[in-house]
């Protein structure tokens, strides 16, 4: 356990009723205020004020307050100085900024860097370019507000205490005790100067722990670092289980979820657990991306007249609403019927009759029906707007039936506090609407980090700041490479950078943040007894090397510093079984499907099984405008009803250039009245209509060059018979020459290749099957490809003078010479496939596990990156 003797000289120094102990941060005053406790020898203690600084200036500002000395003036919290910020930027700016949030936080930071180093917004040095002047303009108009309304926001209280102080409004402190600060900002230097002269008097004071070892260490990548620490606090922890272990992560905020997998991996722990963890992580998550809170969010955007389908399916099915568990499956069937009806965005009145037509007595569903039909009120505060904003989540049962765990019960807890922090921008906020509002509190909500209290635990995860001053027994810090400590300068772009310099503000030369980073190095470096830092060999392609902070600890190799066990990861035996057949079809059984289940078998046995049987199809997520997909749809469409018109190409050689035009145009309108297209965006509904005239109109000039034809079916349906199998298909297009010869042709707008029809495992089955349909002699068949960059048909002729740019079938690498042979053949594979799923044929075995499985939604079920390398 922790020798604790460093703490005993500082509260050996300490008056428990006239010294106050300030620290950097809340975290360090929570574990002063632990260490003191253990310290005391009786049952029953007088406790010292020991605070992090910034509570103690609010502590201070709420006595004056009380004592009436704040001459009327109110302190803003940090929302209300950023809603003051935003209005003040967007009503000076004439054009909209592309992020006015992000705006107004630079804004901000570069205020309060002014007030902390006691700049004043006239001096001439801050006004060097346009930007910095435009930034002087907007600070002039924010004090003039903060004057004229008697605001005190955070970043000038230390000055206004100071005046309070000075003029003994405020009674200073005794003794104060200034623990483990890096360094003081020139407003609280100047503070604890003006109590010094009023007789206070301030000690410094950090933590020595006396050093037993300290060792660098190269890891061959961040994940390997990350995992390594991981392992190394396990068995630290297991061998010494009373110790107390710091693992710190210099980018714990960016690399928080791969710290999150290695630590539960590593301690075989399920992620959903929370409670009692062997291990803290002290880095939180912006409060939107909690899953309860973002479930609350996405309800409250579903209050507008177009509802977008991804929130509405997003609503239903997320387990935070008023749904019963055994209703689950009917949310997720009615969201697969409104995913049939191909619309991206619906009206309340059409949400209401698909609500209506699904006719479930579903308790989600009438709760949505009272939740929609809630009338919103025009113009209201923000607190007013908070407690409509409950009201509507209260009618759809947020947050659900179900018992909450720890973490999402904190999380509500802190969703109460969220809304009461909109309340109180009653005071610097005019009346909103329902969606400024609702923006207003998405923004909170993107601002605030969120971090679910644990029990006490003996492994703290900490960012390299989190962890100045507290003590442990052991210490492991990663990402020490030379790139990253010290790190590049980053001056605010707001400020000069020169007059940084010379203030020495944070982060303004590459000079002041190796002072910085040897000062925070040689404090962690007394603060524990075992102190390791490692650091990664490679970064993608970039070669790292030690901090040049580290030269004087010695390099280490891994085998000296962890025991064996640990070097590598070591898994369980898992005894395996391979299900790769599924039961056979029945008679009874009901199998609707068409090419698309031969083209599945033929790509994975698995996937046709799973899609066609268990019925284990994505809904699929809509694109923004036009996507391929519906492209497609409107170019076979436009076909079908040209060629409806047309009959032959004899009609078409009759057209002259004005009526072919006129007949396209009436055509694509026709096609667009029949397919719904998922946006409301005329322009682009324009521009593909354009885009499709064109192409048209270049596939007739390419169709006119044919030898004479008529076209006998367009896009007809038919069932074909494989044995036990029946399938529907829908073929494109057959055209009958002089000969009376049939020709199959199916459209494609994408890439193709003829390759993918031959194989025991065609990729595209589609044509070949045609073949079993077809009731007259076959002497063509292609793709007829409509890109912009390649008109043509793609395919086999048998004649010389059949479709132009087609080969003869022995010309083509994998086809057989003779076409009565290649047409049994592809019989006999198409066969052979509906066999082999009749049958219940359901091995995981992509033919080409890249392209196969790159867009499939089954991985998860078939888990074949345990068994296939896909990458």
């Amino acid at each position: 356990m922790m020798n604790t003797s460093c703490y005993q000289q500082l509260f050996k120094n300490i008056d428990p009723l006239n010294s106050l102990v300030l620290t950097p941060n809340k975290r360090l005053a929570a574990r002063i205020h632990q260490e003191y406790a253990r310290y005391q020898k009786q049952t029953v203690w007088q406790t010292p004020a020991i605070l992090p600084l910034d509570t103690w200036l609010e502590n201070c500002w709420q006595l004056l307050v009380t004592q009436g000395q704040t001459n009327g003036y109110l302190l803003l919290n940090n929302q209300q100085t950023q809603l003051i910020w935003q209005r003040l930027i967007k009503e000076d700016c004439t054009e909209n900024l592309l992020n006015l949030n992000a705006t107004c936080q630079q804004v901000n930071n570069a205020w309060q860097l002014l007030q902390q180093w006691q700049l004043d917004p006239s001096d001439p040095r801050l006004a060097l370019t346009l930007d910095h002047r435009l930034f002087l303009k907007w600070v002039e108009n924010y004090q003039q507000i903060c004057l004229d309304n008697k605001y005190l926001d955070q970043a000038s209280l230390s000055q206004w205490l100071s005046q309070s102080f000075n003029n003994l409004t405020l009674n200073p402190p005794s003794h104060i005790v200034l623990v483990s600060f890096t360094e003081l900002r020139p407003d609280i230097d100047y503070l604890m100067t003006q109590l010094k002269n009023l007789a206070c008097k301030i000690n410094e004071w950090q933590p020595k722990i006396i050093n037993l070892s300290k060792t660098t260490l190269s890891l061959p990548d961040k994940m390997e670092e990350i995992t390594i620490v991981a392992k190394w606090a396990k068995t630290i922890h297991q061998q010494h289980p009373q110790s107390q272990i710091a693992c710190i992560f210099q980018n714990i905020t960016q690399d928080r979820q791969l710290i999150e997998q290695a630590f539960y991996e590593t301690f075989g722990i399920d992620q959903q657990i929370n409670n009692d963890l062997p291990f803290a992580l002290s880095s939180g998550t912006r409060f939107v991306t909690i899953p309860i809170i973002h479930a609350a969010l996405n309800c409250l955007q579903l209050k507008t007249k177009l509802i977008a389908f991804e929130k509405i399916k997003q609503f239903l099915y997320s387990p935070f609403f008023i749904a019963k568990e055994e209703e689950l499956f009917q949310q997720v069937l009615f969201v697969s019927i409104l995913q049939q009806t191909e619309q991206a965005t619906f009206y309340t009145n059409q949400l209401f009759f698909h609500l209506k037509k699904f006719n479930a007595e579903l308790c989600i569903h009438n709760a949505l029906q009272v939740f929609l039909n809630e009338p919103i009120p025009n113009l209201q505060l923000p607190s007013q707007w908070a407690e409509y904003f409950s009201k509507l989540l209260q009618m759809v049962g947020w947050p659900g039936q179900r018992s909450l765990t720890s973490s999402e019960y904190q999380a509500c807890q802190r969703w109460l506090r969220l809304l009461n922090e909109l309340a109180l921008l009653d005071t610097v906020s005019e009346p909103l609407t329902y969606s400024e509002a609702l923006q207003l509190l998405t923004e909170l909500a993107v601002d605030t980090i969120f971090q679910a209290e644990s029990s006490q635990s003996h492994i703290q995860i900490l960012g390299l700041l989190e962890a100045v001053g507290m003590t442990f027994d052991y210490i492991w810090v990663t990402g020490l490479d030379s790139k990253s400590w010290p790190p590049l300068a980053n001056p605010h772009p707001l400020i000069p950078i020169a007059l940084q310099r010379e203030l020495n503000m944070p982060h303004c030369s590459a000079e002041r943040e190796l002072v910085f980073c040897q000062r925070l190095t040689e404090q962690l470096l007394t603060t524990c007894q075992h102190f390791i830092a490692s650091y990664a060999e490679q970064d993608k392609e970039i070669i790292l090397q030690k901090s040049p902070l580290l030269k004087d600890l010695p390099l280490s190799q891994l085998e000296s510093l962890l025991p064996t066990e640990i070097k590598s990861i070591k898994r369980p035996l898992i005894e395996y079984f391979i299900d790769e057949q599924a039961p056979q079809v029945t008679a009874d059984e009901k199998i609707k499907g068409g090419t698309g289940l031969l083209k599945r078998q033929a790509a994975c046995p698995f996937r046709a099984f799973a899609e066609y049987r268990l019925l284990a199809k994505p809904i699929e997520n809509y694109a923004l405008g036009i996507d391929a997909k519906t492209k497609g749809k409107l170019i076979h469409k436009a076909l079908e009803l040209l060629w409806k018109q047309l009959n032959s190409q004899a009609r078409l050689l009759t057209l002259t250039e004005t009526k072919q035009n006129n007949l396209l145009y009436a055509v694509i309108e026709q096609t667009f009245q029949s397919i719904n297209i998922p946006t409301q965006n005329y322009a682009l509904i324009s521009l593909e209509k354009t885009r499709l005239h064109k192409l048209l109109t270049e596939w007739l000039s390419y169709e006119r060059k044919r030898p004479a034809f008529e076209v006998i079916a367009t896009e007809k349906w038919q069932s074909v018979k494989l044995n036990e199998l029946t399938l529907k298909v829908q073929v494109d297009r057959i055209d009958q020459t002089r000969q009376g010869s049939m020709i199959l042709l199916d459209y494609k707008t994408g890439k193709t290749s003829i390759n993918d029809w031959f194989s025991q495992r065609p990729n595209e089955p589609q044509l070949p099957l045609y073949t079993l349909v077809c009731s007259g002699p076959i002497t063509a068949m292609a793709f007829a490809q409509l890109k912009a960059d390649e008109i043509r048909f793609k395919g086999i002729t048998l004649t010389t003078e059949g479709l132009p740019d087609c080969d003869l079938p022995e010309k083509i690498k994998d086809c057989l010479p003779n076409w009565e042979n290649q047409l049994q053949l592809w019989r006999q594979t198409l066969l052979q496939l509906a066999d082999d799923f009749i049958a219940g044929k359901a091995l995981v075995d992509p033919k080409n596990p890249r392209e196969t499985c790159q867009q499939c939604h089954l991985s998860s079920l078939c888990r074949v990156h345990e068994t296939i390398n896909i990458d």
